[in-house]
């Protein structure tokens, strides 16, 4: 089994510099690239036919920033090897297993919440077509019973979505 390390700062440090170097040094190479079209350009002349003294140019231009990405990248690598020979630096599987648990904890709030959400916007669907129906009412245009369906309806379509989501969450934790 394949051990798992704690995360660095260090290390995701290291990384992320050498994916800002492994950047630069592709828009310095595009960047020079342009500069070369324009310089030639400007004399009448194309990149293509001064493509022996193009090429060692923009190598010389980019290649330190890709060096360096490589190096780094490589220093991040050989960090989290010499990481792994301490056990300290692994977690234990009841780590993994407590921050498994924490995920789906985290997971079920969150369903929780997006149910109450919706029972609370079931809710105010009820309610209002209750305060539509009762202002029709007063005014004689449509019966209550009518726009008591209608409410019923609204309320059992909230409730078979409340179970789509309980099957979803369900499947979602197996």
């Amino acid at each position: 089994m394949k051990k798992k390390l704690k995360r660095s700062k260090l290390s995701v440090t290291f990384y992320v510099i050498a994916c800002i170097l492994l950047v630069y040094a592709v828009y310095s190479m595009f960047s020079t690239v342009s500069y070369l079209n324009t310089y030639f350009t400007t004399y009448g002349t194309s990149i293509g036919a001064n493509l022996g003294d193009a090429i060692p140019y923009i190598i010389s231009n980019s290649i330190v920033y890709l060096v360096y990405a490589v190096l780094v990248f490589m220093g991040a690598v050989i960090f989290d090897a010499v990481r792994a020979l301490d056990p300290a630096n692994c977690l234990t599987e009841a780590e993994i297993a407590a921050k498994e648990r924490e995920k789906q904890q985290k997971a079920a709030a969150k369903a929780a919440e997006a149910k109450k959400k919706e029972e609370e916007k079931a809710k105010a669907a009820v309610e209002a077509a209750s305060k539509k129906a009762q202002e029709k009412a007063e005014k004689g245009e449509a019966p209550v019973e009518e726009a008591d369906a209608e409410a019923e309806d609204k309320t059992e379509d909230a409730e078979k979505a409340d179970d789509a989501d309980e099957k979803k969450d369900e499947a979602d934790a197996e």
